[in-house]
């Protein structure tokens, strides 16, 4: 780039001549480096005039950051940005319980503050806080809490929460984060673990999230399915399922007290306790909640897509748990063998094994 400047003077030494004007390039202004691990949302009013609020489509609130997120919402004060920023805003991670009460608050104060009989009910003002949600994500945080309420009025106080959140965000997608947990060893402790997730959280958020159109669900590290908790706007259902311990280097689990337990492969296991939610209590097809379901079983290393075939499903279901349960209803193994049979086609058609490689990321988080 060329500076023109204009001569003051016809003196052949312009340095000499005192109406002489030098020669000066623009002022060079260095702008502070901005946190990038921040949303725009959290940086301050000069930070946000360096950087393109577009860039932030995905927001994730925590106890720690949730007030500073929203402290424009419901303000006199406001900076015409935040409204611009939180427009743009289509992907919301939430991942602790104080944050969703702090959203839920700042989306609908009265609701949470007034009894209403025990009954949930969808009557919100309108949303103004944000406005383009897409998916919404579940942290681990907020998934133990949801699961571990004991406490009638806590539990009720949740429900409320994720009402306010389907209702007034209208999320397409949800995604659920499993809880921290003591490491899985073998098929006792993944059946415990998935069946005491399972229940409980199906239990808590299925009165809320049936009021939701969701039409994709995904889960992390466990399995969220029943037959009481399936809206029917759900069309795909993707498990990523924890990595199978039996692929470990060494194949064993070290105790503190020094001794050794071997590792089992959990994939069949897995399989098992996912589709066994699928069928009939009496094992003769496949539940009506699920039949218009597309499932996708992801990271179940030992198990390729051709594993899922009509003379391998009655397999999945030989365990003593499903021997001793069918006896119980009064059922014989050639029940079983029939209803295998009557539900092949479907398992063909909506359901699909795939490596965590080639699966795509989740929609709502971005991990797999």
């Amino acid at each position: 780039m060329f500076f023109r400047c204009k001569k003051k003077s016809k003196s052949p030494i312009n340095s000499m001549n005192p109406s002489f004007t030098p020669c000066t390039a623009p002022p060079v202004y260095t702008a502070k480096p901005v946190d990038r691990t921040k949303h725009f949302l959290e940086l301050s009013p000069e930070e946000r005039k360096t950087i393109n609020s577009e860039l932030f489509s995905t927001l994730i609130i925590n106890k720690n950051n949730a007030s500073t997120i929203l402290r424009g919402v419901n303000s006199f004060h406001v900076d015409p940005l935040e409204d611009v920023a939180r427009s743009q805003v289509n992907n919301l991670i939430i991942q602790d319980l104080d944050a969703a009460q702090t959203l839920t608050q700042k989306l609908d104060s009265n609701y949470l503050e007034h009894d209403i009989g025990g009954h949930i009910e969808c009557n919100h003002p309108e949303n103004k806080v944000l406005v383009n949600i897409r998916s919404l994500a579940f942290g681990a945080e907020l998934v133990a809490k949801i699961i571990s309420s004991n406490d009638h009025l806590e539990e009720f106080n949740i429900r409320k929460i994720l009402q306010v959140l389907g209702c007034m965000l209208k999320p397409t997608h949800l995604c659920l984060a499993a809880p921290h947990h003591a490491p899985i060893h073998n098929s006792e402790d993944l059946a415990e673990a998935y069946v005491d997730w399972n229940d409980a959280l199906c239990h808590r958020i299925s009165s809320a999230v049936e009021k939701w159109n969701i039409q994709t669900l995904t889960t992390h590290g466990f399995i969220c399915i029943d037959q009481g908790f399936m809206p029917p706007s759900i069309k795909n259902i993707r498990f990523f399922f924890p990595s199978c311990l039996f692929c470990t280097n060494t194949n064993k689990f070290d105790y503190d007290d020094g001794s050794e337990e071997e590792q089992e492969c959990i994939c069949k296991e897995q399989l098992n306790l996912t589709l066994s939610y699928a069928m009939n209590s009496d094992f003769s097809g496949i539940e009506e909640e699920f039949k218009d379901k597309k499932i996708e079983l992801i990271n179940l290393p030992h198990l390729d897509r051709d594993y899922l075939n009509p003379s391998t499903f009655q397999e999945v279901f030989m365990h003593q748990y499903i021997v001793e349960e069918l006896a119980d209803e009064d059922l014989t193994l050639e029940d079983l063998r029939k209803g295998c049979e009557k539900s092949s086609e479907w398992l063909k058609n909506h359901v699909s094994i795939i490596k965590k490689k080639e699966a795509e990321a989740c929609i709502c988080c971005g991990k797999k």
